[in-house]
């Protein structure tokens, strides 16, 4: 996965559940607090520890955390570049001619 999404896990986690909660991540799951280079591709394995480390520590459903990711990661990213992607894939799923 790309760095990326990990940063926005982080920020979900940290805004939804607080700092400590964060914390307790990256001491449960052994990585440290630096951040992710945004487009560097990590390890699926590292996206999918972080998920169900905040899972068993926020007392939450993996689909449940999974969707609320998936409903802020559109409106996270609807805000930078890929606003245009977005607009475009709007575009031709209107579009007659696909």
């Amino acid at each position: 996965m790309y760095g990326m999404i990990n940063n926005y896990l982080k920020a979900l986690i940290t805004k939804e559940y607080g700092e400590d909660v964060w914390t307790q991540i990256t001491r449960k799951i052994k990585i440290e607090d630096d951040g992710f280079i945004e487009m560097m591709v990590y390890d699926d394995d590292l996206t999918y520890h972080i998920v169900q480390a905040a899972v068993d520590i926020c007392s939450i459903t993996a689909e449940d955390f999974l969707e609320k990711a998936g409903y802020g990661w559109v409106s996270h990213t609807n805000k930078g570049s890929y606003s245009t992607f977005y607009k475009c894939t709007l575009q031709w799923k209107g579009s007659s001619t696909h």
